[in-house]
């Protein structure tokens, strides 16, 4: 909370010099308040606040008067001085208050001219006609206004309103005065203190490289990765009270202006956003309506609160980042306790995977696979550094891809995509159907699209065996990665495996049990890979496990008894890799 000091006399009447003066800055301050446009510096306040000071107020005991208001005004924000004309000297020159003008004096020499105004009732003498003492006649002069002795009710409240008026802008020039801001600024400690330390540590650990870089970046039109907003909600959420409040008031105020600016985001990502049905990863601000009808008005109104909203965000921590390099040093590691550097492609790649659920929805998909299917995608973290896709390598990849290389398929591409299929049949619908596709989209990211099972006649269920699912994912996605080599796209990836189509689907087992799965989409896994060539089973488990457990199969993959994939055994094997 920022102080203005007011220094007045009690020669004149207070009715129309002290108390009117006194009163006119609290209505200009009250404004200014209302506009929110002062920086304060108090971390227990609203930052962006002021109030009046004057002689001793507010200080207890019996303070020694002088010193307490020579402290008062080094450490006001802006000093006012009442300068009307109090005493006539024999030569007819008139002077204001000595004690005014001996604070004046000293608000001149602490706080500069820039932050000092006075104001003055010419009803006791114009200084036009009565120049002030000559050290302030080389100054831009005091605020005049005019009030007699006798002014009824309606006059002081009219020279009231007019001097608020006047001071506001005054006030406000000040407080916008850039050179006053720094001088403002405390002086960064010495030695930070160490909560601050570790409270900035904290901060730089949830707020990482890839979560600006997602608020830089993001359109909210489009899918994102609900794990890149995790931090800013744990932030939101729980850091409150004093544990979390920085002793530096300017890292307190940087950090509060971060707080101010992550509530709404926050807000608006929980109101109108929504976790997708097929990927409990992923969401977006579009509706079932949306999907349905197309994006509506108030959707377009939520996707660009949000981008404007991210921007603000990242405006904020940007802010309070430079604080933290202004006032604080923060000691570094041991080089061998040092944090490994996030490699970049891993967001890149995590995005990738957004983009190929996304094509679901939007039609970028070239046909249309058979219900129920697996659809499993495979970003390979090389695709994201820069290298071009020969369609030459792309042609030897997809030659790996059909289960048969005896049967007929049917080969395509487009502007962004390659890709390979079964010979599509109609199925009774407006469009032909495939019973798989796999394809290669830019940069280098795969996808397989593969119908796991039919409904026999009239039947209501679809009756699958759920080892042989098991072994046909795992084929499939060894097939993809066989590809991977001849495009120059080998070594670490995120797999994304998910079920679609499956409300009618029953996985079956040797003993009697099972039901329908019910939900038409099931996400089984997001996995991070460090190798895509080596076997994928063991990180399978629990995506298998959520499969079975969909279909009523409380104990989950029978598929792991004994501490392995029992799929890797050399029949299994060859069945699945035929």
């Amino acid at each position: 909370m920022q102080h203005i000091f007011y220094s007045w006399q009690a020669d004149t009447p207070s009715a129309t010099c002290k108390n009117l003066i006194g009163r006119a800055l609290q209505d200009a301050i009250d404004t200014l308040n209302a506009d929110a446009e002062i920086e304060g510096a108090d971390r227990h306040e609203d930052p962006r606040a002021a109030i009046l000071d004057h002689d001793t107020a507010g200080v207890p005991g019996s303070p020694p008067i002088v010193e307490t208001i020579f402290r008062k005004i080094d450490g006001a924000a802006i000093f006012i001085s009442d300068l009307t004309y109090v005493a006539e000297r024999r030569d007819g020159r008139r002077s204001p208050n000595p004690n005014v003008l001996f604070e004046h004096g000293w608000a001149w020499k602490s706080l500069s001219w820039r932050a000092v105004i006075s104001v003055m009732n010419i009803a006791h003498g114009d200084p036009k006609n009565h120049p002030l003492p000559f050290d302030l006649q080389h100054s831009r002069g005091p605020i005049l206004f005019d009030c007699p002795d006798d002014a009824t009710v309606e006059q002081r409240r009219a020279a009231r309103a007019g001097l608020a008026k006047a001071l506001v802008p005054k006030l406000r020039a000040i407080f916008d005065d850039d050179v006053l801001k720094a001088a403002r600024v405390p002086a960064a400690p010495v030695e930070p203190h160490p909560h601050d330390l570790e409270l900035v540590k904290r901060w730089q650990a949830l707020l990482t490289e890839p979560v600006r870089r997602f608020l830089r970046e993001q359109n909210f039109g489009d899918v994102y990765v609900r794990k890149n907003v995790d931090a800013l909600h744990e932030i939101n959420d729980t850091w409150r009270g004093a544990k979390f409040e920085f002793d530096d008031p300017e890292l307190q105020r940087a950090f509060q202006e971060f707080l101010a600016a992550n509530a709404p985001f926050c807000r608006q990502l929980v109101e109108r956003t929504y976790v997708l049905d097929n990927n409990a990863a992923l969401a977006s601000p579009k509706t079932t309506v949306d999907q349905q009808r197309g994006i509506q008005q108030s959707t377009f109104k939520a996707i660009e609160r949000l981008n404007e909203l991210a921007t603000l965000l990242n405006d904020a921590i940007d802010a309070f980042e430079r604080q933290i390099r202004a006032r604080i040093r923060l000691p570094l590691e041991p080089s061998s306790r040092r944090a490994p550097e996030i490699d970049p492609r891993w967001d890149s790649a995590r995005q990738g995977l957004v983009k190929l659920a996304t094509d679901r929805t939007i039609g970028g998909v070239p046909r249309i696979v058979s219900r129920p299917c697996f659809v499993m995608m495979v970003v390979p973290l090389a695709a994201f550094e820069g290298e071009r896709l020969a369609p030459a390598s792309v042609t030897e990849a997809q030659l790996r891809f059909p289960p048969d290389p005896h049967i007929r398929i049917e080969e395509g591409s487009d502007a962004r995509q390659w890709w390979v299929c079964a010979l599509p049949e109609s199925k009774g619908g407006p469009n032909p159907e495939t019973a798989w596709l796999a394809r290669i989209v830019r940069p280098g990211l795969l996808e397989a699209q593969v119908n796991i099972g039919a409904r026999i006649d009239d039947d209501s269920d679809i009756i699958i065996d759920g080892g042989w699912l098991e072994r046909h994912i795992v084929g499939w996605y060894e097939r993809l990665c066989r590809g991977l080599a001849p495009l120059g796209l080998a070594g670490p990836g995120i797999v994304g495996l998910s079920l679609h189509g499956t409300e009618d689907v029953i996985l079956m087992r040797s003993r009697p049990g099972g039901r329908k799965i019910v939900m038409p989409e099931i996400h089984l896994a997001t996995l991070e890979v460090a190798d895509l060539s080596e076997p994928i089973a063991p990180a399978l488990q629990e995506a298998f496990d959520i499969m079975w457990q969909a279909s009523g199969w409380r104990d989950g993959s029978p598929s792991y008894g004994s501490g392995t994939w029992s799929g890797y055994s050399a029949h299994d094997a060859s069945a699945a890799r035929g």
